[in-house]
């Protein structure tokens, strides 16, 4: 490290730039195609458990919501990303 970037201990230095994260994370994972329905299960021994559970809220359309709020978030996620070329560094003074 160079002498000019050296902070010295107890003093903090004036940021030259700001990096915003869009909250991307980068992680391997499993592919599990049949998590909807196994969430989907389980919202629904849970509805039951409670005495709450209706004939029209099956496990398939339990699942089919999930499905759906699950392509609503990657569209959302996909929407708030920059895309290539369009982020500059800007250097603050």
């Amino acid at each position: 490290m160079r002498p000019e970037n050296r902070i010295p201990t107890g003093r903090l230095c004036r940021p030259r730039a700001l990096l915003l994260d869009f909250g991307g994370v980068v992680v391997l994972t499993t592919p599990r195609p049949d998590w909807p329905e196994k969430l989907a299960q389980l919202v629904r021994q849970r509805l039951e458990a409670y005495d709450v559970a209706s004939a029209q809220l099956t496990v398939d359309a339990i699942a089919a919501d999930i499905r759906s709020g699950a392509r609503a978030d990657s569209h959302w996620k996909d929407a708030m990303s920059p895309c290539p070329g369009t982020m500059h560094a800007r250097s603050a003074h």
